[in-house]
């Protein structure tokens, strides 16, 4: 953990990310006891309603280290850097139909 540098938004994203991971894992071990089908308030038989719940809370992990990612990522072009943390040592090639850029002048 000394290796990276985390702000405190980030951490509550991370935070928020495991204990929605947590919440699907034991919504998953219910499942595993109780079944993919239930019983219904008339007999019949039903998807288990936890399996909606786990779909959320799954969901939810993924939306919190998509947010995780693009803060990082334009965290990265501000500082100039890709999101792995590398430096930036070449400008954006050029569009194609570009002119003027030949191997001779473009910079790095």
């Amino acid at each position: 953990m000394a290796r990276y540098r985390i702000e405190e938004s980030h951490a509550e994203l991370l935070k928020l990310a495991c204990l929605a991971a947590d919440r699907a894992e034991t919504l998953r071990l219910q499942i595993n006891e109780m079944g993919q089908t239930v019983p219904g308030s008339m007999g019949q038989t039903q998807t288990n309603p936890l399996i909606a719940a786990e779909g959320a809370a799954q969901k939810r992990v993924a939306a919190f280290l998509k947010q995780l990612r693009a803060i990082r990522r334009a965290e990265a072009r501000e500082a100039g850097t890709t999101a792995e943390g590398w430096r930036l040592l070449m400008p954006r090639p050029p569009e194609r139909g570009d002119s003027g850029i030949t191997p001779r002048n473009y910079k790095s």
